[in-house]
């Protein structure tokens, strides 16, 4: 169920979903039947219609022009009201296009709607529960909104997944839900794209043009994320600019939408907005990733900066705090002098580095994997 997916758009739960559909299509198992089923892309209301493709016969991807898919709070509270006053007429849609009644219904984006009906499981993917742990970066709104779109159907759900062994634990102890039905499966990482380059020194033009045309050098860093207040862009432009004082050729890099929220920013800082996957990874390739984020239910930036050979400065808060490597340079992200102390060390090149990053986050990290594991918890259920 991917109601409230907008396609493209870049975040966490956006490329678990677009991927977990991707390799569930590939590796379509036959002892399930299996609906992907999505909402109509941002625009005007319309009627109820369907449209359907279907890839093989046990795997169809239909679209549920009833509910209309959203970024912004509003137009997912919006989502959520109207797939819940319609809820009958939109499973009846999502049944005759599937072809019969729905045994399991599976929510890779937290929020379950619409609400299964009669005798239908849910599994719901949970990927983090920032509003508990976080409550302050969230209005009573929002807070309310995840209460009943995560919260509730979290406690009468046959299984909750969750992205990290982080989130399990916050989601056992904040929603009460019982652990033998929280079970932790990874996501993966495209290593089909993001993979160590043979040149690493040579950008894309479009990167060179993000880059501003200027030559890469090694005192180019790179933070992919949207303008989020626990993102924590204030405390990094703090530490760069304080670093540029020993090193006054320092440049940054932003990457992510909202990039409005962050005001005015000085000439050394570059703002490109939402960019391609391929973008972001010869990015990736040419700079030092920084990524001093104050909490993730994840975090793919820093694990796709890694396959790449990239060399990474992040916190070690929430799921960060599991990936044991010695070629990420960890800092505390509420310290501007931490955050300024670990980037140097990768400026002054005294960071290990992986001589084969590629497989050794793929190792772990691995689409295939969790599709199959996915799989293997549907047909158990």
């Amino acid at each position: 169920m991917l109601p409230t997916l907008v396609s493209g758009g870049m975040g966490g739960t956006e490329v678990y979903a677009e991927n977990l559909v991707l390799h569930l299509r590939e590796n379509a198992d036959e002892r399930l039947d299996i609906t992907v089923v999505r909402g109509r892309q941002p625009n005007h209301f319309q009627p109820v219609n369907t449209s359907k493709t279907i890839y093989r016969d046990n795997f169809r991807d239909i679209t549920i022009d009833a509910v209309t898919a959203g970024l912004t709070h509003g137009s997912k509270a919006w989502a959520w009201l109207n797939s819940t006053l319609r809820r009958h007429s939109i499973w009846s849609d999502i049944e005759s296009a599937a072809g019969g009644r729905i045994d399991i219904a599976v929510y890779p984006l937290s929020a379950v709607q619409p609400a299964p009906r009669g005798r239908t499981k849910t599994v719901s993917i949970i990927h983090d529960v920032q509003h508990r742990d976080m409550p302050g970066a969230f209005t009573v709104a929002q807070r309310i909104y995840r209460k009943f779109t995560y919260e509730r159907p979290a406690s009468r759900a046959a299984a909750v997944v969750t992205v990290s062994d982080f989130s399990r634990e916050s989601v056992i102890s904040h929603l009460r839900v019982d652990p033998t039905r929280v079970r932790r499966v990874y996501p993966g990482i495209d290593t089909t794209i993001f993979h160590a380059a043979a040149s690493p020194e040579l950008l894309t033009e479009p990167a060179r043009t993000m880059a501003a045309g200027k030559p890469v050098a090694q005192a180019l860093l790179f933070f992919p994320a949207r303008a989020l207040p626990h993102k924590n862009h204030a405390r990094l432009l703090a530490a760069v600019a304080k670093l540029r004082e020993r090193w006054p050729d320092l440049r940054l890099i932003l990457s992510g939408s909202d990039g409005e929220a962050l005001g005015t920013l000085p000439d050394y800082v570059t703002h490109v907005g939402n960019i391609s996957a391929v973008q972001v990874r010869d990015l990736y390739r040419v700079s030092t990733v920084v990524f001093p984020s104050l909490y993730e239910g994840f975090g793919f930036p820093p694990l796709e900066a890694l396959a790449t050979g990239a060399t990474v400065v992040s916190s070690r808060v929430g799921a960060l705090a599991e990936w044991k490597t010695e070629a990420v340079v960890f800092v505390n992200p509420s310290s501007v002098e931490s955050i300024s102390e670990g980037i140097e060390a990768t400026l002054q090149r005294t960071v290990t580095k992986i001589s084969d990053p590629t497989t050794v986050v793929a190792s772990t990290f691995n689409w295939k994997t969790t599709a199959d594991e996915i799989t293997e918890l549907l047909v158990n259920l």
